[in-house]
C-alpha cells in the first residue's frame, strides 16, 4: 500500500514495533530509499511506533539514497549481516544507534 490511502490508514496506528528496510544507511544522512513514495510511509511508520528495528544487509550501510526518511537515533535495533564492520557499526553508535545484531546469512536456509 502506498500514497495518501497508506498514510491516512498508518495515522491511525499506534505500533509497538515496526521492522522497516532502508536502501541506504549512514552516519552522515541516516536512512534513506531511492524510491519516492516510500520515505513519507517509513517516515509516519517510525512517528507512529514505539520501538524501531531497520533490516538491511552490510552492503547498504554508508550508502545515501534519494530520500531520507529517518535519522540514526531513531534506530532502536539495526540487523543486519556479518558483513558489518566494526568500524561501519562505531559510526552509526556515535550517531547515537540504540543496538545492532549481525546475523550469520548462511544460517538462512
Amino acid at each position: 500500500m502506498t500514497g495518501q490511502i497508506a498514510l491516512d490508514y498508518i495515522k491511525t496506528v499506534t505500533a509497538t514495533k515496526c521492522f522497516l528496510g532502508a536502501t541506504g544507511i549512514s552516519a552522515s544522512y541516516g536512512l534513506t530509499s531511492a524510491t519516492s513514495p516510500e520515505p513519507a510511509i517509513n517516515a509516519l511508520m517510525l512517528e507512529r511506533s514505539k520501538e524501531h528495528v531497520i533490516v538491511a544487509d552490510s552492503s547498504k550501510i554508508g550508502v545515501v539514497s534519494s530520500f531520507q526518511f529517518g535519522s540514526i537515533d531513531e534506530v532502536d535495533l539495526f540487523i543486519t549481516d556479518t558483513g558489518a564492520t566494526d568500524e561501519q557499526i562505531g559510526s552509526l553508535e556515535r550517531e547515537g544507534l540504540g543496538g545492532f545484531s549481525r546475523v550469520d546469512p548462511s544460517l538462512s536456509a
